[in-house]
Formats: C-alpha cells, structure tokens, sequence
C-alpha cells in the first residue's frame, strides 16, 4: 500500500518589501522542511505576492502513521 501525504502552508510575511526578500525566506524555509523532514517541498501559490506565500509539502510512504507524525 502506498500512503500519499499533503500539506499546504500559508506563510504571511507582514515585515517584506520585495520579492527579493520572499525569495530568501521561501527558500530557507523549503530547504530546512526537505532537509529536517525528507520531504518534496515547493512554493505553489502567489508567486508574486511579497507578503504571503503558499509552501506544498508531500511525501510517500508504505506507513500512513508516519506520514501522519512527518506532516504534523
């Protein structure tokens, strides 16, 4: 059996000007999560917004109850 985990997070970045700004943040952030959780990891949604930003984690498993503890 293959388990299938998906999360999606919203990051509000009050304190950011630019997307230059965004863009060091994001990928700080996608790469600890890759990192620390071996997870696929990537920002999905408003890409030009420089206040917010949506980061989709996902990750296979044979163990549901480890994809549930990895995701939470």
């Amino acid at each position: 059996v293959m388990v299938v985990g998906l999360c999606r997070v919203v990051l509000a970045l009050p304190w950011n000007d630019s997307l230059k700004g965004k863009r060091s943040v994001v990928k700080s952030v996608l790469e600890r999560a890759r990192g620390r959780f071996h997870v696929a990891a990537a920002e999905v949604a408003d890409l030009d917004a420089h206040r917010r930003a949506t980061l989709g984690f996902a990750l296979v498993s044979n163990d549901a109850r480890h994809v549930r503890s990895v995701l939470d």
